[in-house]
């Protein structure tokens, strides 16, 4: 099974360019609306539905494009669980403590200028950290 989710705001302007992406990869897009400026409801969103998804589906994997530290609770959870987190994202843009938590970091391209363009993580972007499990022996984090 695979699911793929992106959380925000949709109707930002800052995020108006992942329309295209999120179709093209087929990613299902789940509007959280900010009631209240400076709250956490996308990160709630999200967390909420890894737990759910741990505690109905139980995936084996997770793959979080993000850097915030905030997340780094749900991480330590999951892999608690018994899951594999990989932590997609810019090396600068993300936060030591998450990536530190996370199964694996992938770092993105961080040359991309705008969500136009995709990045594809190539085998010598991969940075495994100290607690890392292999990849399964096809590369493909989805099988």
């Amino acid at each position: 099974m695979r699911l793929c989710r992106a959380y925000g705001n949709w109707r930002k302007d800052h995020l108006q360019g992942w329309g295209a992406i999120l179709q093209k990869y087929a990613i299902t897009p789940i509007q959280q609306f900010d009631d209240v400026s400076g709250k956490n409801a996308t990160d709630i969103a999200l967390t909420m539905d890894a737990m759910d998804l741990l505690q109905t589906i139980q995936p084996q994997i997770f793959g979080i494009f993000a850097g915030d530290s905030d997340y780094t609770p749900l991480v330590v959870r999951l892999i608690s669980s018994g899951a594999q987190v990989f932590d997609f994202g810019c090396r600068q843009a993300s936060s030591i403590s998450f990536r530190a938590a996370c199964t694996e970091f992938i770092a993105l391209n961080s040359e991309i200028k705008s969500t136009s363009q995709t990045a594809v993580p190539s085998q010598s972007n991969v940075v495994a950290n100290k607690y890392a499990t292999p990849l399964p022996a096809n590369g493909n984090l989805l099988d």
